[in-house]
């Protein structure tokens, strides 16, 4: 999947959600991000990859350990 997408882990990239798993792959499931509150998503500011995350095609997104990040990521979003 890294050669798929240099530039962005699979849970907000297009060309993985997109290009491989709905489009050559068929999946219509519902796709769940990793954790948003894990260090790389965490440092990368947990509120733009959510939004890439729900632009790239992902249903839903997981956010664990951290409560408190619930509500600015919502606010982001909104």
């Amino acid at each position: 999947i890294q050669d798929l997408d240099t530039e962005n882990p699979s849970s907000y990239s297009e060309k993985v959600v997109q290009n491989l798993i709905r489009t050559k792959i068929g999946f219509t499931g519902i796709l769940i991000t990793d954790d948003l509150s894990m260090g790389p998503a965490f440092y990368s500011g947990v509120e733009s990859v959510s939004l890439k995350s729900l632009k790239s095609g992902v249903d839903f997104l997981l956010i664990s350990y951290d409560k408190d990040l619930f509500y600015p990521i919502m606010n982001y979003l909104y």
